[in-house]
C-alpha cells in the first residue's frame, strides 16, 4: 500500500512540476525557508570563538532539518486520520512541488539558450546570473554555455534526482529534509571565512545526502545518452576518468 502510494504520488507530483509554474517567492515555502536562514545566520556569529560558531551551526543545521522533517511526518499522519487519504496525497503532491523545481529551470535555461542564439551575451549573463552563484558580466559565450551546462548538472541532483531520491525513501519528509539541506548548503555553506564554521554542518550534511544520487544521476546520464543515440560509450569512459577532477567527491559525477 505504501509503495503504491509513493509511485502514485511520485508520478503526480512529477506531472504537476512540469505543468504548473512555481508560485511567486512571496508565497514559496523554500523562500520562506530561506528568509528563517538568512535571519538566523548573524546570530550563529560568534566575535572570538570559530568553536562555537561550528557548534552553533552544527546546532542550527541539525534542528531545521529534524524539526521540519519530524513535524512534516506527523503532520502527515494526523491529516491522513483527520481527512482520509485524498488530503495526504494532496499533501504529497504538493510537497514535491514546492521541493522540486523543474520548470524555474527550464525557465532560465531557455532564457540564456534564446539569448546565446541571438548573439545577446548581455541578456545571457543576465540570466545566467539567476542560476549561478559566480559573477557574470565578464563572461565570453563559451564561459556562459560551460557554466550553464555546469548548473543543468548540478540541478538535475539537487534539484531533482535527489529530492526524488529521498521521497522515494521516506515520502514528503523526505523531501522536505533533503531541501533544507541543500538550502542551507546554499546559503552558509561556503569555505570563505565567514561562513567556515557556522556552515561546516550544512555543508557536511549536503556532501553526504547528495553521495548516492550523484552517482545514480550519473548513471541515469549514461542510459539516457544511449536513450537519445548520443556516444553513450564515451559518456561512460568521461565519468569514469573525469569525475575526481572536481573539489567535490559528487561535483564530478
Amino acid at each position: 500500500m505504501i509503495s503504491e502510494f509513493i509511485l502514485l504520488t511520485l508520478a503526480g507530483g512529477i506531472a504537476l512540476s512540469f505543468l504548473l509554474v512555481d508560485p511567486p517567492n512571496r508565497i514559496h515555502l523554500v523562500s520562506w525557508l530561506g528568509k528563517i536562514v538568512s535571519y538566523f545566520i548573524p546570530k550563529l556569529k560568534h566575535k572570538s570563538s570559530p568553536k562555537e560558531e561550528k557548534l552553533k551551526g552544527m546546532f542550527f543545521a541539525l534542528i531545521l532539518t529534524f524539526g521540519f522533517s519530524v513535524t512534516s511526518y506527523y503532520f502527515s499522519i494526523t491529516l491522513y486520520k483527520l481527512f482520509g487519504l485524498v488530503a495526504l496525497l494532496i499533501f504529497s503532491l504538493l510537497v514535491l512541488k514546492f521541493t522540486m523545481p523543474i520548470l524555474t529551470l527550464e525557465k532560465h535555461i531557455s532564457a540564456i539558450i534564446y539569448a546565446l542564439e541571438e548573439k545577446n551575451l548581455i541578456d545571457a549573463r543576465k540570466n545566467l546570473s539567476f542560476i549561478v552563484g559566480r559573477k557574470t558580466d565578464t563572461l565570453d559565450r563559451d564561459h556562459i554555455i560551460s557554466a550553464t551546462i555546469e548548473s543543468i548538472g548540478e540541478s538535475l541532483v539537487d534539484g531533482i534526482g535527489s529530492i526524488l531520491f529521498y521521497y522515494s525513501l521516506f515520502g514528503p519528509p523526505g523531501a522536505i529534509a533533503y531541501r533544507i539541506i541543500n538550502t542551507l548548503d546554499s546559503m552558509i555553506g561556503y569555505t570563505d571565512k565567514y561562513h567556515h564554521d557556522i556552515g561546516w554542518m550544512a555543508a557536511k550534511l549536503d556532501t553526504i545526502s547528495n553521495y548516492v544520487p550523484a552517482r545514480l544521476c550519473a548513471l541515469l546520464l549514461v542510459i539516457s545518452s544511449k536513450i537519445v543515440g548520443a556516444d553513450w560509450k564515451n559518456s561512460i569512459l568521461i565519468m569514469r576518468e573525469d569525475h575526481n577532477n572536481t573539489p567535490s567527491v559528487n561535483g564530478g559525477y
